[in-house]
């Protein structure tokens, strides 16, 4: 599991705080490889944009405490990138994008 992070924002502070709580515990929550990005980042949208490029799942962390994961598109069944809950997703931590 990796991390980038610099503590300024609430939703990066509740990433990085969910980030801690996986990696001590034997949830199966999210895809393997999965990347945290706090929806409160100034470049959020630059980032979000390249990780769905590279084929990243992401779990986007908001201020208020929700999340959601976001999985890129699949070109095999011509279907776009969809969101959904992180209730029912593989465990696994690629990169967390905390403030730049």
């Amino acid at each position: 599991m990796g991390a980038v992070v610099d503590r300024g924002t609430p939703a990066t502070d509740l990433a990085a705080r969910r980030v801690a709580e996986l990696a001590i515990s034997d949830q199966d929550v999210y895809p393997d490889g999965a990347v945290f990005l706090a929806a409160d980042l100034p470049d959020f949208g630059r980032i979000i944009h390249r990780e769905l490029l590279e084929g990243s799942a992401i779990v986007v962390i908001y201020p208020d405490g929700r999340e959601r994961l976001v999985e890129p598109r699949d070109p095999r069944r011509e279907t776009s990138a969809r969101a959904r809950s992180t209730s029912d997703a593989p465990r696994g931590i690629r990169r967390f994008f905390g403030r730049s």
